[in-house]
């Protein structure tokens, strides 16, 4: 009993001790703003005395009365937003009040100065009865309050108070950028309220002052810290600190208590807490020698001092403190030292909870220190109670990230209908365990890709195929190295590697030196051996021609997206540039130098002029470069702003630059070449479909490559190309561009043509000269001329004189090319040349030293084709050397 009367006399005592200076000092504040408030509002004598010495101003300031409304003005907007202030602050300090934090006594000293004043007419002893009762009423209230709030806070919480079953968490969605921590329980996909259950009842039951989230990085600490904050809330006082902010140890401690401080002022008035976190934060900044300098400004105090000023300001708060630390693991060395000093400092105060989300191994890493268990129960002394998060198990990961991915195209409006979105989801989740799963292992790696998916899928909007999109970025995330080497290698992994600078098709030897190359060079890339596995079945899956690469001889085969998306596949090469046009920052063509090319094509005063324009800007790049790509990609999305005669002007300066860009025997156009058809197209849609035939005419004529001009007749005439891509209107009919397409052969490759010209094979075109040698095209009312035949077999017999190596040559780019033939080749070898002809060069060609390995395999093939032994089908092994 006799412990208990000195324990509250103590406490009696101690509150007198801190509570008699703010009472003074209020009371003295009340009767000087009485005073002050008489002298101006009521004593006469007082306003004479005014009238008397600044009269003679006001007279002279009374001109000035109409700016009287601007002086009402401000003071009425001071005095507005002085009463929101007032008010919140009167209503914390009244909640304060009845939660028994606050005392209140000197505010009730301040009324008691204003009673005493206002009672002037009563005798001085009724005035001092009348405030002493005034202050004694204050004193009891608060004592009663201070009482009331300390037994209530004595009883024991219920853990079924903090239950999360009835939070709305069955609402499967992503966040909006699916990499980001989630704060809300409609983007829990993890089931995390169990956890959320057992660690608020440790904190706000149990009492811990120290909870640790260990986790390796990804595994969703932050979101773990956020739902929490989200399930606290009102429950207790809760501070979100991230450890990696502050950036110094020198600031650390002091941000995090001022944080501290500054979360419990906001909900209550707490005499001595920012006061006693100061002084505490420049105790422990002296236990810590890198933290002296911060602080040496605050005044010197006793270190038990500091943490009981402190500590009796924390008693007084009704909730709990809880304190959300993350990203510890991200701190340096120093940083963590101090951490762990500040947390051995402070955790034993009262009414406070530390929840600390960390990875220990990677933090034993950053601190130096051996990774056993002598040094994970040195960190126990940190860290009592220590709550491992597990990373999701493989199939949840699997159905998440399927989930995050589709959604990632949905918020580009991608699909046109909902079977298109299933569709994508089975085809993510049936690539997912050996194409994505080896890299995505985490959640924030499932966020990331997410993220890169959705940033490619808007500016590719329905443009690529989607399933191929998301492989090709799963590389560019995480193996940036295989992306970047994949981006220059597109013939190589569409099959169509050609040495473009000569035009014709390589040799089997140093085609197989180039695959072989590209094998080994992603193969040293890769380092982990599930990642290198991985990396081998995404090119797998995107270039089906990859699978061969191993020396073998590559043959075209079918693949689960030989669909009508294959077209929009990466390995078609006309689309190969799509995938890296924007992820490439060195291959991206600047949109203000863009700007001036435009503006010195609208300025071109004829044709010549805007040639040159063009020509300047190509010769600028390195042909085949993505750079040169894209400028010309950008040229073509640019001719829809151009008034209709300078896109005219630029679609015939696109076809007059043909012979500088890069295209494929087999396709025809892809890339470079492809965006400068596009040119033509978009200059097409602006101009009058009566004058669209005469434009196609003059662009085949104009042309300088005939691989360009047979792509303008084969692509304008062909309704299911053009609805395939959307430009249908653009139909043309083969017989309205058959003439100027054989007008151009003829003056080519006419009787006057230099046959031995170098430069004009290299400009031409196989599939130009099989169209130009057919008996009979599609169209029946093309009236085909026999002389055209034999223009052409005049050609060739010109150009090939009596030598076997031309002969050879000749035979394997144009007449009879690598390509799997099932049928006789007799009728289509026949379109360039007649058998009869050809078997007089062969026989008359003469012998000639040196002739490659190439040149030998094409001499055989020409004689078994002579000798009838292809006439059911040419075997594939033919090209075998």
């Amino acid at each position: 009993m006799k412990n208990l009367v000195l324990g509250k006399w103590s406490s009696i005592c101690d509150s007198a001790k801190r509570e008699t200076f703010p009472c003074i000092l209020s009371f003295a504040v009340g009767i000087l703003l009485w005073a002050v408030s008489r002298l101006f509002f009521v004593d006469p004598i007082f306003h004479q005395v005014l009238l008397a010495r600044y009269g003679s101003f006001l007279k002279i300031a009374a001109p000035s009365a109409p700016y009287a409304i601007y002086a009402l003005t401000i003071a009425g907007a001071i005095v507005l937003m002085a009463s929101f202030k007032i008010a919140a602050l009167s209503w914390r300090a009244l909640k304060s009040w009845f939660a028994g934090v606050y005392s209140g006594m000197p505010v009730v000293s301040f009324f008691a100065a204003l009673l005493f004043c206002a009672t002037e007419t009563k005798a001085l002893h009724v005035r001092a009865f009348w405030s002493a009762v005034c202050v004694l009423f204050g004193c009891f209230a608060s004592y009663v309050l201070k009482r009331k709030a300390l037994s209530k806070s004595k009883l024991s919480a219920d853990p079924k108070d903090f239950s999360v079953g009835k939070e709305p968490i069955s609402r499967k969605t992503m966040p909006s950028e699916f990499d980001e921590p989630i704060d809300a329980w409609e983007d829990d996909l993890l089931g995390r309220a169990p956890l959320i259950e057992i660690v608020s009842i440790k904190l706000l039951v149990a009492m811990k002052p120290v909870i640790a989230l260990n986790g390796k990085l990804g595994v969703g600490k932050t979101s773990l810290l956020n739902l929490l904050r989200r399930h606290l809330k009102g429950r207790a006082i809760v501070v979100y600190f991230s450890t990696w902010l502050p950036g110094s140890e020198e600031t650390l401690v002091k941000y995090l208590l001022s944080d501290i401080a500054a979360e419990c002022r906001k909900q209550y008035i707490v005499p001595g807490l920012r006061h006693g976190s100061r002084r505490l934060a420049n105790a422990l900044a002296k236990s810590v020698p890198h933290l002296q300098g911060a602080v040496e400004l605050i005044p010197a105090s006793t270190q038990r001092d500091d943490i009981e000023g402190l500590k009796q300001a924390l008693c007084r708060l009704p909730k709990r403190v809880v304190v959300l630390l993350d990203e510890i693991d991200r701190m340096q060395q120093q940083e963590i030292a101090s951490l762990l000093k500040m947390l051995r400092g402070i955790s034993a105060l009262p009414n406070l909870s530390f929840v600390c989300a960390l990875d220990i191994d990677k933090i034993l890493e950053t601190a130096k220190l051996q990774n056993n268990q002598d040094q994970k129960e040195y960190f126990e002394k940190f860290f009592v109670e220590i709550i491992p998060i597990s990373e999701p198990e493989i199939d949840t990961l699997h159905e998440l990230g399927a989930h995050a991915i589709v959604r990632s195209f949905e918020r580009t409006d991608w699909f046109a209908s909902k079977a298109e979105e299933s569709d994508l989801q089975k085809k993510v989740e049936d690539l997912w365990d050996e194409c994505i799963a080896p890299f995505c292992t985490n959640l924030r790696k499932v966020g990331l890709l997410a993220n890169d998916v959705h940033a490619t899928a808007a500016l590719l909007r329905r443009e690529a195929n989607p399933t191929d999109l998301v492989l090709i970025q799963t590389l560019r995330r995480f193996s940036p190295a295989v992306y970047d080497l994949i981006s220059k290698n597109s013939l190589t992994l569409s099959g169509q590697v050609t040495n473009i600078s000569k035009y014709r098709p390589i040799s089997d030897e140093e085609k197989r030196t180039i695959e072989k190359n590209l094998v080994g060079d992603i193969d040293k890339l890769s380092t982990e051996p599930d990642e290198k596995e991985a990396v081998a079945k995404i090119l797998s899956e995107l270039f089906p021609l990859y699978r061969g690469l191993d020396g073998r001889l590559n043959i075209v085969r079918n693949t689960v997206r030989d669909t009508p998306e294959k077209d929009r596949g990466v390995q078609n090469p006309a689309m190969f540039d799509a995938y890296f046009r924007y992820e490439l920052p060195r291959d991206v063509f600047s949109v203000v130098r863009l700007e001036r090319i435009l503006d010195s094509l609208n300025g071109a005063q004829n044709q010549q002029q805007a040639n040159q324009v063009l020509v300047d800007a190509l010769d600028s790049m390195k042909p085949g470069s993505g750079k040169r790509a894209d400028f010309l990609y950008k040229l073509s999305q640019a001719a829809s702003s151009l008034p209709q005669s300078g896109a005219k002007m630029l679609a015939f300066s696109a076809m007059e630059c043909a012979d500088r860009y890069a295209y494929d025997p087999s396709f025809g156009i892809f890339g470079e070449s492809y965006y400068a058809y596009q040119t033509v197209v978009v200059a097409l849609l602006k101009i009058a479909e009566s004058d669209r035939h005469q434009m196609v005419r003059e662009c085949i004529g104009r042309t300088t490559n005939d691989a360009m001009a047979f792509a303008l007749l084969a692509e304008l005439t062909s309704s299911e190309r053009l609805e395939k891509r959307g430009d249908v209107s653009l139909f043309i009919p083969v017989s309205d561009l058959y003439n100027a397409f054989i007008l151009r052969m003829r003056t080519r490759f006419g009787e006057e043509a230099d046959a031995s010209d170098p430069k004009l094979l290299a400009t031409s075109s196989r599939l130009a000269f099989n169209y130009w040698g057919l008996p009979q095209p599609s169209d029946n009312k093309i009236s085909v001329s026999p002389e055209d035949r034999k223009l052409q077999e005049f050609f060739w017999i010109r150009h090939v004189g009596t030598s076997k190596k031309v002969l050879a040559e000749t035979f394997d780019r144009f007449f009879l090319p690598m390509m799997r033939y099932t049928s006789d080749p007799t009728a289509l070898v026949e379109n360039f040349i007649s058998i009869p002809s050809l078997r007089k060069l062969y026989e008359e060609a003469t012998n000639e030293e040196g002739l490659t390995k190439e040149s030998q395999g094409a001499l055989r093939r020409l004689s078994n084709l002579l000798d009838g032994k292809y006439r059911d089908e040419v075997p594939m092994d033919e090209w075998k050397e």
